[in-house]
C-alpha cells in the first residue's frame, strides 16, 4: 500500500547519513595512517641509510610496524599514535630487539 512507501523514505534518508558520515570518518583514519607511516617511512630511511622507496612497511598490530630494506629488517613500535585526530605526537621508537 501507499503508505508503507512513506515509512521507507525516512528509513532510506537515514541510512544513506549514516553511510556518508562512515565513509567521511574512514577517510580520515585513513589519511591519518598514511601521513603516520610516511613519518615513519622518512625516520627508518634516515636510521637504515635507506632510500624511502625502497623499503616496504608491514603492520604488525596496532602499534608495531616492520620496516624493510636494503637487505635490513627493523620493528619499530608508535608510542602516542591511536587515538588522536592528527599525527602531532605520533613517534615511532626503533624495538631494541631490532639490528
Amino acid at each position: 500500500n501507499r503508505y508503507g512507501l512513506y515509512c521507507w523514505e525516512p528509513m532510506k534518508a537515514s541510512a544513506v547519513v549514516c553511510l556518508v558520515l562512515l565513509s567521511a570518518c574512514a577517510g580520515a583514519r585513513n589519511r591519518r595512517q598514511g601521513e603516520m607511516y610516511e613519518n615513519l617511512r622518512t625516520r627508518a630511511a634516515s636510521d637504515l641509510d635507506c632510500e624511502g622507496e625502497e623499503l616496504t612497511l608491514i603492520p604488525l598490530g596496532e602499534h608495531a610496524v616492520e620496516v624493510v630494506g636494503c637487505q635490513q629488517r627493523v620493528t619499530y613500535t608508535g608510542e602516542g599514535c591511536t587515538g588522536r585526530s592528527s599525527v602531532d605526537g605520533c613517534t615511532w621508537a626503533r624495538s631494541p630487539s631490532s639490528p
